[in-house]
């Protein structure tokens, strides 16, 4: 009977043991399950996350070829600015020589005008003092009064030349003005295009850098909002004439990509990029210069359509 009470309570006690294992397990398969749950949370989050890393990266890489393509038409544009500023100087330094020479011809034209005037005075006091004279020789005062009306006609064709001569040199004086505008117009231009090149390249290294860094980062963050890259550079040339429409170069580029792991969505605006540039080629002259842009009107700079001046 004793043995049989030993019996019962041994079994008792690893009953009990037993009961406490089994409890001992759920707990651990529960903490099991719940570490699964998570793991696999974070998988998912980390496969979102990989996702949207490699949109960005794409984003990414296409916006710094598309700065390339723009560093490179500023350059081609910064090389025919440069070509035109070489021809204006050199158009303003023919307009300086021309201008002293119709200066010096205006002066030698006003002296001729002057010694004409005096000989065209002197010689109508001769007819005068002939006529006095001798009233009744008609043949010496008709060949007098001929001679007075040739040299009436050579101060009429002298003065009409000074004044065409006065009037281009008007002309030269104001083409002249247009061209030293143009000149320091295309030397600001210059500046303007190193100085936009140089972001661009600070802009590229910047993005080059980003887009080397490992995907992985900040990988647990739950929200994030990632701005990248927002340029505004322009170029307002001021009008060359008076006449003529301001000429607009304007580079806008502007990405913005937002994250939000909640909703388990990615925003990636449409990429604007509005530039049009007039081909360039270094062999022939660059008689015109077109920039355009989407939405804006064109304008034509024709840097030959000066005066013909009238050699004597």
């Amino acid at each position: 009977m004793e043995a049989t009470l030993k019996i019962n309570d041994t079994l008792r006690e690893q009953a009990g043991a037993m009961q406490a294992e089994i409890t001992t397990l759920q707990n651990k398969v529960e903490d099991l399950e719940r570490q699964l749950r998570l793991n696999m949370s974070s998988k998912d989050l980390s496969s979102a996350k990989q996702f949207k890393t490699h949109a960005l990266l794409e984003t990414l890489m296409t916006q710094i070829q598309s700065l390339e393509k723009d560093r490179q038409s500023s350059e081609k544009l910064t090389a025919f600015a440069i070509e035109l500023g070489k021809r204006n100087k050199v158009l303003f330094e023919q307009s300086a020589v021309i201008l002293k020479e119709n200066e010096v011809q205006k002066d030698l034209l006003s002296k001729q005008v002057v010694a004409l005037s005096s000989e065209n005075d002197l010689l109508k006091e001769q007819v005068r003092l002939a006529q006095q004279s001798t009233p009744n020789t008609s043949e010496k005062s008709e060949d007098m009064m001929d001679i007075m009306k040739e040299w009436q006609n050579s101060v009429k064709e002298m003065k009409e030349r000074a004044i065409e001569e006065a009037k281009e040199t008007e002309r030269l004086q104001s083409t002249l003005k247009n061209v030293v505008a143009e000149h320091f117009h295309l030397q600001n231009l210059e500046s303007s295009d190193h100085k936009r090149i140089r972001e661009l390249e600070t802009i590229l290294e910047e993005e080059k850098d980003q887009a080397k860094k490992p995907p992985s980062e900040n990988i647990y963050q739950q929200t994030d909002k990632l701005e990248v890259v927002e340029i505004g550079c322009g170029s307002e040339a001021k009008p060359l004439h008076n006449n003529e429409s301001q000429t607009d170069l304007l580079y806008h580029c502007t990405v913005e990509i937002q994250t939000d792991l909640d909703q388990g969505s990615i925003n990636l605006p449409n990429y604007e990029n509005k530039m049009v540039l007039s081909e360039y080629n270094p062999d022939s002259p660059p008689e015109k210069m077109v920039v355009s842009e989407s939405g804006h009107s064109e304008t034509d700079i024709d840097f030959y359509d000066m005066p013909t001046q009238k050699r004597m």
